[in-house]
């Protein structure tokens, strides 16, 4: 994260470390440690910078996985996004991020150019997040079978990186778990609508929860439950964020 802010640490790495030789100048403290002060200053000064690239990367993340305000986030983290490095993890989580966005407003096509300008190889520039984000994305277009392919792909990365990263593992895991439900309900077969119920308790993020309560809409209207369809698709409308789910629902229900 503090590769978002280079200029700004490479700035509070200087002034560390120079308030670091002038503390020792002119303490008069010797050679050694005329060495020594500038590194801790320097190291001090990455540490300070460390610090607040988390509390703004915090807010930023608020914006769009709490607050479900998409425009927002985009106006405010483009910018930043499109100054990181290539080929870095940087990259990756900044274009992840800016791809959920465009998703959440319906902007598929802008999304998946994001996704697909990624060339991640391990987990140290994304490799899991992409393919996740890329399985989603074709699911909420229902291309089902492109999305079974993606999801093979995401098996793949999972597998790669669980052996070094069980965290990780774990929650590409469940996201496995998650896209198949959700490609059963595409396809108007069995699936566990409990885990897509539990998904949504468990979850504070508006763009999420508008998506899957519209997926689930689908699966309890193929059964036969026009009443819960109905209301879940009033709840996925009711952000009032301008969403791609809710104008989704919205337009269901009108044909309803």
């Amino acid at each position: 994260m503090v590769g978002y802010f280079k200029k700004f640490n490479i700035a509070l790495i200087l002034l560390g470390a120079a308030a670091g030789f002038l503390a020792a100048y002119f303490g008069g403290k010797g050679i050694f440690s005329m060495i020594a002060y500038p590194i801790i200053g320097g190291a001090a000064g990455r540490f300070l910078c460390g610090l607040y690239a988390n509390k703004q990367v915090g807010k930023w993340n608020d914006i769009l996985f709490r607050n479900g305000e998409p425009r927002k986030f985009i106006a405010v983290f483009g910018p930043v996004a499109e100054a990181t490095s290539p080929n870095t993890l940087d990259r990756s989580d900044s274009y992840n991020k800016l791809a959920y966005a465009y998703e959440a407003l319906g902007d598929f096509d802008k999304a998946w150019e994001l996704l697909t300008s990624l060339t991640p190889k391990s987990e140290k520039d994304g490799l899991v997040t992409t393919a996740s984000n890329k399985v989603r994305l074709l699911l909420l277009r229902e291309k089902i079978s492109e999305a079974e392919a993606m999801l093979n792909e995401l098996r793949d990365a999972v597998a790669v990186v669980s052996a070094k990263n069980q965290k990780l593992g774990y929650s590409g895991k469940h996201y496995i778990r998650l896209y198949e439900i959700w490609l059963n309900i595409l396809k108007e077969e069995d699936a566990d609508l409990e885990f897509i119920e539990e998904e949504i308790r468990l979850s504070d993020n508006p763009v999420r929860n508008s998506e899957l309560k519209l997926l689930l809409a689908k699966a309890w209207e193929d059964r036969g439950e026009d009443e819960l369809a109905e209301e879940l698709r009033l709840e996925a409308m009711s952000v009032g964020m301008g969403l791609w789910a809710e104008n989704k629902a919205r337009q269901q229900l009108t044909k309803e």
